[in-house]
């Protein structure tokens, strides 16, 4: 799948690590999560089968939505939302291979940044959109 080829690429990479730790998390953030952290989710897909026999597996392409989570503390939490987001671009940008299983070839970065901010949780948000074409 898709989804743990990313998940093998964010983990192992050293320095979004260093930030996060092992903090990331695929479609939303759990209860009482410990800041700072990401989360993923699959927002799209467009499988390549024009020219493919039915049934075959093939190219696709997979767009995911990210969020850089930092809490507010003073000034640093939107601070730290942003290196955290800029880790995750220099990690995920131009990236190839086969990571879990699953080919990898190339991952685009799809949007600018967003920031936010949640009431609800006093945290910064930054949030960008990333494709990944892969082949199944």
């Amino acid at each position: 799948m898709v989804e743990e080829a990313l998940f093998a690429i964010l983990t192992t990479d050293a320095p979004l690590s260093a930030l996060v730790s092992n903090r990331i998390y695929p479609n939303k953030l759990p209860q009482n999560v410990t800041y700072p952290a990401i989360a993923y989710r699959q927002v799209a897909e467009l499988t390549q089968t024009m020219f493919e026999p039915p049934g075959t597996n093939g190219q696709v392409a997979v767009r995911f939505r990210f969020f850089s989570v930092s809490e507010e503390r003073e000034q640093f939490g939107y601070t730290e939302a942003k290196r955290i987001d800029e880790a995750l671009r220099v990690a995920l940008v131009g990236k190839y291979g086969t990571f879990s299983g699953v080919e990898i070839q190339g991952i685009f970065l799809e949007s600018v940044a967003a920031d936010d901010y949640e009431d609800t949780t006093e945290t910064y948000q930054v949030i960008r959109d990333f494709t990944v074409y892969a082949v199944r």
